[in-house]
C-alpha cells in the first residue's frame, strides 16, 4: 500500500507541476531584445542585448529564445545556422523564481541594408519534458547598416592622364575651389599657381585664378545595370556593392566640405518600388544621414535599363558636375554627355571594371577605372 501510495503522489506531483507549466508559464515573464544602436557602419561590430525577467514564484527549468534575423548579421559565440538569407539564433536560459537577467551578444556588420527582428518565439518546457508551450512576441527592433567607404586614391586610376595618381588626388572633392581663368602674375603668388598654357599664350606669366564653389554642387548616378543589355536584376551584385561604397565615400567627402549632393540611380528602394531614385540636392548631416540610408536600401532589382533612365533623368539636373559609376559606357550615351557639357555641367565617369573599353566618349570627360584587385 505504501509502494501505491507513492506512485500516486508522485504521479500527482507531476501532473501539478505539468498543469502549473501549461497555466502560468509565461505568466508575468517579460522578454525584450533590441540593438545597442540604431545605426552602423559595414564591418563595424555593435552589441544585442537580451533581457529575460521570470516575475513570478514559479522557476522556469528551461526557455529558449529563436531569434530569425539576417544572414549579414554575424553572431559571436551562439548556436545558429544559415537558410538562404536568414541566420537563426538560438538563445537558453535557466530562469529562478522572480530571477532577471540580461545577455549581450556581439554582432559584426557584415553588409549594408536595413535589417529587422520583427519577433523572437519564446519556448518552454516543464521540469519533465512532458508539456513544452511556445510564445511569440514582438519585438520590432530595426537597424540601418550604412555601406562602408574606400580610398578613392587606393582605388581609382584615371585612364587619360599618364599622371593618373596625380589626376585621382587633386579629384574635385579634395578642393573646394574650382579654376575660373587665368590673372597676370604679381610676384605674390606661389610659383605652383602658374598657368603655364596661359603664360605661352599671353607671352607673359600667368596664374591660375580661383573663385570658391559657393555654387558648386554634384549629383552622383549609380548604373546598377551591370551589362549592357537589359535585365531585370543586376547580374554582379558584388560589383554594385563597391560601387555603392564608392557613392557613399563621395557622398561623406563633399558633405564634409559644404558642397550639396544629390544621389540618383536607375535601382529602387523598398518603399518605392515602382520607380527609380531621384533625391534633390543638399547639404548638411541630416542630409548625409538620408543619402547614406538610401544606399542602405538600394535594391538589386531594375525598373528601367540605364539608357533610358538616364534619358529621362538628364534634362532635371541642375547640379554644376555630376559623376556617373557604372559597370560599363555606352556610346549612346555620348549625345547626353554633351548635351549636360554645353549646358556647363561637369561630367565625370567612374567606371567599375578593371577593363576600361574605348568608346567614342568625348575626350574632355575624365574617365576613371578600379584598380586591378581594387574590388574586394
Amino acid at each position: 500500500m505504501e509502494a501505491i501510495a507513492l506512485l500516486v503522489i508522485v504521479v500527482f506531483a507531476v501532473w501539478m507541476q505539468e498543469f502549473l507549466f501549461n497555466k502560468f508559464a509565461f505568466y508575468n515573464l517579460h522578454y525584450e531584445c533590441r540593438f545597442s544602436t540604431g545605426e552602423a557602419f559595414e564591418g563595424e561590430e555593435i552589441s544585442f542585448i537580451e533581457v529575460a525577467h521570470n516575475n513570478k514564484p514559479m522557476p522556469l527549468q528551461w526557455i529558449k529564445a529563436e531569434i530569425r534575423t539576417s544572414r549579414w548579421l554575424s553572431f559571436a559565440d551562439t548556436r545558429s545556422f544559415i537558410a538562404q538569407e536568414i541566420r537563426h539564433v538560438t538563445s537558453g536560459y535557466h530562469l529562478r523564481i522572480y530571477q532577471k537577467t540580461t545577455r549581450i551578444w556581439k554582432v559584426k556588420c557584415l553588409k549594408r541594408g536595413v535589417f529587422t527582428i520583427d519577433n523572437v518565439i519564446l519556448v518552454s518546457s516543464d521540469f519533465f519534458g512532458l508539456s513544452t508551450r511556445s510564445l511569440p512576441i514582438t519585438v520590432n527592433s530595426k537597424l540601418i547598416i550604412y555601406p562602408g567607404l574606400v580610398d578613392l586614391e587606393d582605388v581609382l586610376l584615371s585612364t587619360r592622364n599618364l599622371q593618373g595618381d596625380i589626376i585621382v588626388k587633386r579629384w574635385i572633392l579634395d578642393d573646394p575651389f574650382v579654376i575660373a581663368g587665368a590673372k597676370e602674375y604679381t610676384y605674390n603668388e606661389p610659383m605652383n599657381r602658374i598657368h603655364w598654357q596661359a603664360t605661352a599664350k599671353q607671352n607673359a606669366l600667368m596664374v591660375r585664378k580661383n573663385d570658391f564653389t559657393s555654387n558648386q554642387s554634384i549629383r552622383i548616378i549609380l548604373n546598377i545595370q551591370t551589362v549592357e543589355y537589359y535585365h531585370p536584376y543586376t547580374i554582379d551584385r558584388e560589383l554594385i556593392e563597391y560601387g555603392i561604397k564608392i557613392s557613399a565615400t563621395l557622398m561623406d567627402r563633399a558633405l564634409k566640405i559644404g558642397i550639396p549632393v544629390g544621389f540618383a540611380s536607375n535601382g529602387y528602394i523598398s518603399q518605392n518600388q515602382e520607380d527609380y531614385v531621384y533625391t534633390s540636392a543638399a547639404s548638411g548631416n541630416l542630409h548625409t544621414m538620408q543619402l547614406l540610408t538610401t544606399l542602405s536600401e538600394l535594391e538589386f532589382k531594375i525598373n528601367i535599363g540605364f539608357d533610358e533612365f538616364f534619358r529621362d533623368t538628364s534634362p532635371r539636373i541642375d547640379e554644376s558636375e555630376i559623376i556617373i559609376i557604372t559597370p560599363y559606357l555606352e556610346d549612346s550615351l555620348n549625345e547626353m554627355f554633351n548635351s549636360l557639357k554645353e549646358r556647363g555641367v561637369s561630367v565625370k565617369i567612374i567606371l567599375l571594371n578593371e577593363v576600361y573599353k574605348e568608346s567614342n566618349l568625348n575626350s574632355e570627360i575624365p574617365v576613371y577605372t578600379i584598380r586591378a584587385g581594387g574590388v574586394k
